[in-house]
């Protein structure tokens, strides 16, 4: 794969979590896909400095093996990535999240933070 297939990937999880936000107001899924979208953003730009991705869905573990440095950016991604675990498994619910599942208005800022770090890499991969 190329980097811009992993890009194309994120882009796919960005367009669910919208719809998804759009026709159904499901908050957890959203979440779920925005995170899905910035890690596969990062590791676009890992196989493109290096060749070989990481399995693993920790953000900062990827921004760090990514080199990513913007602040902002890694605001983002430390926001994202507390939702992997509890939006995904049900047993990693009970304590992961201060209020649960995440709110609306949490899923809401996480597909605006992943939006930013799509767009942050796509400019560097292309």
């Amino acid at each position: 794969m190329k980097p811009i297939d992993w890009i194309k990937a994120a882009e796919i999880d960005l367009k669910s979590a919208k719809i998804l936000g759009i026709e159904t107001d499901l908050s957890a899924p959203i979440a779920f896909h925005s995170q899905q979208a910035a890690e596969k953003a990062i590791k676009a730009i890992i196989l493109k400095k290096s060749h070989k991705i990481s399995k693993t869905h920790d953000l900062m573990k990827l921004a760090n093996e990514a080199e990513i440095a913007n602040g902002d950016i890694i605001a983002n991604l430390k926001y994202l990535n507390r939702f992997y675990q509890p939006t995904r498994y049900p047993d990693a619910i009970a304590g992961s999240l201060e209020t649960g599942l995440p709110t609306k208005q949490e899923a809401d800022t996480a597909l605006q933070s992943a939006k930013a770090i799509v767009e942050f890499i796509r400019k560097q991969i292309l």
